[in-house]
């Protein structure tokens, strides 16, 4: 920042430095207040408050005037040349005051066009030649292409050309009924049905969804010679009426008096060469299948059924996850029904399909007892006679203090406690992190031996089992402080409380 540091009291300034400033102090030369700004060769005075506030003023009127203040003329500015010419008249354009060729170009290319775009002053800004109805925006026309080989826009279909369908052809589309009414176009029903009068002539094909004759026909299919001098006629016949019959018809014999011989009456009973063996609506269950046997004496093989408690049919099933009543982690495997028709005794046995588990459970036709698993040497807990397998413990080093957490995830090992002193009677506990405890496990721990009756001098439990850890307390018995790195050896035993 820049200071005024030269004072003028006499009426003589010397000359400023460049950037110095100076002031004029001298009231009797009349120009008081004024300061001026040295460029080291002259002294540049500056414009007081009151003379820029005058130049603003004198500005501010001229800015708004409109009365030529200048008083320029059109010669000055070259508007006597122009002419006075209205150029948004139309007319002037034509009559040529206003010449085409001072208009400039609207950038469209000259020439002839069928469809154009013009903007919102009228100038053609695009110009296209369509060839199709849809170029020019037409919809109520009839394209060349849409009269076809008929010769007449909407000319009438024929066997051999395309075309509209006539009136005629209308009305008896219109007409086309379900109902067994002559001379009409047959339509399906609802349901995908319709009906027909007399058949007339012969029926080929096969019906494969038919679902009933409203008369029954005969028709021959076999002639087979009996014996000598002996021939029979067998017809293939359907006969509706009180009953279905479907089978082998015997022409031998009078007139009127044929019988049936091997055919299926579905509204009764299947014979076979004219002995009636099954009714349909009767059961096999007293049918001598094998030798004897019912079909209760046979096991079943198929899907059990959502309710395991529901299976008390002999045989070899699959279950699923979501069934009810399985045994406790199944997702889904195999199942062995055992039961005996002369008895209401049950066993099941289920197999997991991903492990080596098996369970069981027996019962009566009423209930069962609670599923129990089978130990074998793919799921017992272990290999070894007793306790754990070698690789499967671990050890551990407390820091800091005897009440610093421990954490080692494996079944058994050591834990090696650290020397800070314990006083006589005192207690601490630590929290021992473990994966494998489970809420129904108990976790044993005992002193290793370090050459002192340890035993006489420590006591300690563990008050409280939950799943992934539990506490180990410790109490000093003795009369003496002691500070030693205790051994203490764990063993986790797998349990459940359920």
């Amino acid at each position: 920042m820049a200071f005024i540091n030269k004072h003028d009291t006499n009426g003589t300034k010397g000359l400023l430095a460049k950037g110095e400033l100076g002031y004029d102090d001298y009231s009797a030369g009349g120009d008081t207040g004024r300061v001026y700004v040295g460029t080291g060769s002259v002294n540049i005075p500056q414009a007081k408050k009151a003379e820029v506030v005058a130049v603003d003023g004198k500005v501010d009127t001229h800015v708004v005037r409109v009365d030529n203040p200048h008083s320029v003329t059109k010669t000055q500015v070259g508007l006597g040349s122009v002419q006075n010419v209205d150029t948004t008249n139309a007319s002037n354009i034509a009559s040529g005051t206003l010449a085409n060729a001072r208009l400039a170009n609207s950038g469209v290319t000259a020439g002839t066009y069928k469809s154009v775009t013009v903007d919102g002053k009228g100038i053609v800004t695009g110009g296209t030649n369509p060839t199709t109805l849809s170029g020019y925006g037409i919809t109520d026309a009839t394209p060349s292409l849409h009269v076809g080989s008929t010769g007449a826009s909407h000319g009438v279909a024929t066997t051999s050309e395309n075309g509209f369908m006539s009136s005629t052809d209308k009305s008896k589309l219109n007409n086309s009924t379900s109902s067994n009414t002559a001379s009409t176009i047959v339509a399906r029903d609802t349901s995908g049905n319709f009906s027909a009068g007399t058949i007339t002539a012969n029926l080929n094909g096969t019906a494969s969804n038919a679902s009933y004759l409203n008369n029954r026909a005969d028709y021959q299919f076999l002639r087979q010679e009996f014996a000598a001098g002996e021939t029979r006629n067998y017809h293939g016949k359907v006969e509706v009426g009180g009953g279905l019959k479907i089978g082998a018809w015997d022409d031998i014999g009078t007139p009127g008096s044929y019988s049936w011989k091997n055919y299926l009456d579905l509204s009764d009973r299947l014979y076979y060469k004219g002995v009636g063996l099954l009714r349909t609506n009767e059961k096999a269950a007293d049918a001598e299948l094998f030798d004897g046997k019912q079909s209760t004496d046979f096991m079943q093989v198929g899907y059990c059924e959502p309710d395991l408690n529901n299976m008390k049919t002999a045989g070899s099933f699959r279950v699923e996850s979501g069934h009810l009543n399985m045994p406790s982690g199944v997702a889904y495997g195999n199942m062995l029904v055992l039961k005996i028709s002369t008895s209401n005794t049950i066993t099941q046995i289920v197999t997991d399909w991903n492990s080596t588990n098996i369970y069981w459970r027996s019962g009566t036709d009423i209930s069962f007892q609670p599923w129990k698993r089978i130990l074998s040497d793919g799921n017992a807990l272990t290999t070894a006679p007793l306790g754990y397998a070698s690789g499967v413990g671990g050890v551990v080093v407390q820091d800091t203090n005897k009440n610093m957490p421990v954490v080692l995830n494996k079944l058994c090992g050591d834990i090696t406690m650290y020397n800070s002193a314990l006083a006589p009677g005192q207690v601490v506990y630590f929290k021992f992190i473990n994966s494998f405890i489970g809420m129904g496990d108990m976790v044993d721990v005992s002193f290793v031996a370090s050459g002192i009756d340890n035993t006489k001098y420590y006591c300690f439990n563990t008050p409280e089992i939950n799943g992934g850890f539990t506490y180990i307390v410790i109490k000093n018995v003795s009369t003496e402080t002691l500070a030693e790195s205790l051994r203490l050896r764990f063993s986790i035993r797998k349990g459940a409380i359920s």
